[in-house]
């Protein structure tokens, strides 16, 4: 796309780069003509005095010799000073000729002499560019030239990533990349809690699957600097359909930056930014965004699509890795940034924005489970069921519930997802708090275990089997995975007795 951009400008003053330059070859020669004309290298072109007139009555006497010489020499002399000033005359009336044409002609296009020469300087930049940037055009000047010319704006694979230099001494050098296969709309990027978007997986429980579907929460959206995010342990975007490229200081709700992962506390107005899309989306996608500027793609996915826009736009391209940009520049932009903002610089999954988010999701999750079991009425062990939940230090575990959800400010989600826990009927006995203060107080944590609490006695044992299970497998198990135990294992066994409660209900009401 960028090259026909460049073809377009290129053409638009090709011809008036030809004239300019045969009007400067013109002043040119012009100009040594002149100093020609006004500057006479030959003596002939002098006109020769007249020895009668320059040899007084007494002089022709003295020096008859002389002027007798100069009588005979006058008339030849005088010839060729005339036919001389003829052919300079007839040079001056030509070169006055030609220079009141020069004039006229810029006149017509409206320039002066020293107009040409810079616009021959700017065919020269338009050639050599590798950016809008090096163009002196803006992105949307780009699409509104082309619109003119009835061409397409679409990025293809003619579009190259270029490698500038950028010393990153100022944020308007950094530029986020959001890569997604959900159309935006309302010109703002949704987080994945307000988008009320929903994740199906499969738990096992005994011998069946139950299929659950529950909210994965995210209250933030993430972007990598000056290039496409890199796919690592927590995601893959290798065949995102959409990506939004917008300048950092167009993103005014920004929580943290890393080169890596850049993240936002809330929706994000992208109206600032650009869309790319695939090209047969293109009108459909800007119905949905009419404040945003949208480019289309050639190709399935946008992968590189990005980097190759940033560069056209003349941003400086960064490869992205797991953790930030590979190369060294990385550690400056942190810096800098940390210097100029008020931005946290910590990867997403180091803060407690991530804790959250984990926790919430985890207990969406455990209550979908619950849902599910009260629905289906399957038979199952609660305890096997507890340890399938959790893993056996071979398997990966189902539960998303972890450790944090107890220590996240002070226990507050363990209280509120127990609260809850009773619009099911299922009401947690007090060893589970008895659990949950010996492994907070952080005095007695790792010196007392579950054995120091009024928890069942068939628990106790339980929970001392699944440790040897665990460390069998060389995992050990933690106190926090003793609540956890504990907190699943008390939880599956009363929705089993309701569950029976329920179907003996059932069987007396059909008997009636």
């Amino acid at each position: 796309m960028f090259e026909k951009i460049k073809k377009i400008l290129l053409d638009e003053i090709k011809d008036q780069v030809e004239e300019a330059k045969k009007l400067l070859e013109e002043i040119k020669r012009l100009g040594w003509e002149q100093a020609t004309l006004e500057e006479p290298e030959y003596e002939e072109l002098y006109e020769p005095k007249d020895p009668k007139k320059l040899f007084g009555f007494f002089e022709k006497i003295t020096n008859y010799g002389e002027y007798k010489k100069r009588k005979k020499e006058y008339p030849k002399k005088y010839s060729e000073y005339i036919k001389h000033k003829i052919r300079r005359d007839s040079a001056l009336e030509r070169y006055e000729k030609r220079k009141n044409e020069i004039e006229n002609r810029l006149k017509e296009l409206n320039l002066k002499s020293e107009d040409l020469k810079g616009i021959i300087e700017k065919y020269e930049k338009i050639k050599n560019a590798y950016n809008l940037k090096d163009l002196g055009i803006t992105i949307e000047e780009a699409i509104k030239l082309c619109k003119e010319k009835g061409i397409p704006f679409v990025l293809d694979e003619t579009d190259k990533i270029v490698l500038v230099h950028c010393d990153f001494d100022k944020l308007e050098d950094l530029v986020l990349i959001h890569k997604t296969n959900f159309t935006p709309s309302n010109d703002e990027i949704k987080t994945t809690t307000n988008s009320n978007k929903y994740h199906e997986e499969q738990i096992e429980i005994g011998d069946k699957k139950l299929d659950i579907r529950f909210q994965a929460v995210r209250d933030t959206v993430h972007f990598a600097v000056n290039g496409e995010v890199g796919s690592h342990f927590y995601g893959n975007w290798e065949d995102c359909r959409y990506a939004i490229v917008i300048p950092l200081v167009d993103v005014p709700n920004l929580v943290s930056i890393t080169t890596g992962d850049t993240f936002s506390l809330g929706n994000v107005d992208i109206s600032k930014g650009y869309l790319l899309c695939p090209e047969a989306e293109m009108e459909e996608v800007k119905e949905k965004n009419p404040n945003l500027t949208v480019i289309g793609y050639k190709g399935t996915n946008v992968k590189n699509f990005a980097n190759r826009f940033i560069s056209m736009l003349g941003y400086k391209y960064e490869s992205v890795a797991s953790h930030g940009w590979e190369n060294a520049d990385s550690d400056r932009v942190e810096r800098t940034v940390r210097a100029k903002t008020n931005l946290e610089t910590v990867e997403h999954c180091y803060t407690k924005y991530f804790n959250e988010e984990d926790i919430r999701t985890g207990i969406n999750q455990f209550k979908a489970i619950i849902e599910k079991l009260f629905e289906t009425n399957i038979e199952f062990d609660p305890k096997e069921a507890t340890i399938q939940l959790m893993g056996d230090g071979e398997k990966i575990p189902q539960l998303r519930i972890t450790d944090k959800m107890f220590y996240e400010n002070d226990g507050k989600y363990l209280i509120g997802f127990i609260e809850d826990l009773k619009q099911y009927n299922i009401n947690i006995p007090n060893y589970i708090n008895q659990i949950y203060s010996v492994l907070y107080d952080k005095k007695q944590k790792g010196s007392k275990t579950i054995d120091d609490t009024d928890a069942p006695e068939d628990l106790k044992k339980y929970i001392k089997d699944y440790e040897e299970l665990r460390e069998s497998n060389k995992r050990r198990i933690h106190f926090s995975e003793e609540l956890e135990f504990a907190l699943t294992y008390e939880i599956l066994k009363q929705i089993k007795e309701l569950n029976k409660k329920n179907i003996e209900t059932n069987k007396d009401d059909k008997t009636l």
